[in-house]
């Protein structure tokens, strides 16, 4: 059917558009390559497709692997043994509050930690926040990923949003970092 044809057309594609991206940070020596970003529907129906490329990128690049899911996903990636970091994407609502206080956001982002830890212990294999940010906006910590555009500026409020969450991950061994 044309849809298979159009799936194998896109997969062709981004396979030659990672491989090309692969080779540049082989050339460049990177240390860590990133095979995708928030594709998660797709490499949770497409697992051997990811696999497979996995492999190719291997052949050219010999850095670290990390694949970015957003947080939430991970249980749906079956290819994280192949690679060497569990990348998340960490859009957390955290608090409904205009400017949350570190309490609150303490207090909501303790659940999130465990799970991340516990998947991480899970996979056998440190964490790296692929995406993670806060507006300088009322509520960032209800939609950390808004379009802040619109929004009322509140320093306060961001400030606070990204103090909770580098003092409840800092001291956490099985976090590598973020971007």
């Amino acid at each position: 059917p044309s849809h298979d044809n159009g799936r194998q057309a896109y997969e062709r594609e981004y396979r030659n558009f990672i491989l090309k991206y692969a080779e540049l940070s082989e050339k460049n020596r990177l240390p860590l390559f990133c095979i995708g970003t928030e594709l998660d529907i797709w490499a949770a129906k497409r697992p051997q497709f990811w696999r497979d490329l996995i492999a190719e990128i291997e052949k050219i690049y010999h850095g670290d692997l990390v694949y970015a899911c957003r947080h939430g996903n991970e249980e749906k990636i079956a290819f994280w043994d192949a690679l060497d970091y569990v990348g998340l994407t960490v859009y957390d609502s955290v608090s409904s509050e205009e400017t949350p206080t570190m309490d609150t956001l303490l207090k909501n982002w303790l659940p999130i930690k465990e799970q991340i830890a516990a998947f991480s212990k899970k996979m056998g294999k440190n964490v790296i926040f692929t995406e993670w940010r806060y507006t300088c906006s009322n509520y960032c910590g209800k939609v950390p990923d808004m379009d802040s555009i619109h929004s009322v500026v509140n320093e306060q409020a961001q400030a606070n949003c990204y103090d909770a969450l580098l003092t409840m991950f800092e001291k956490e061994p099985w976090l590598i970092g973020g971007f």
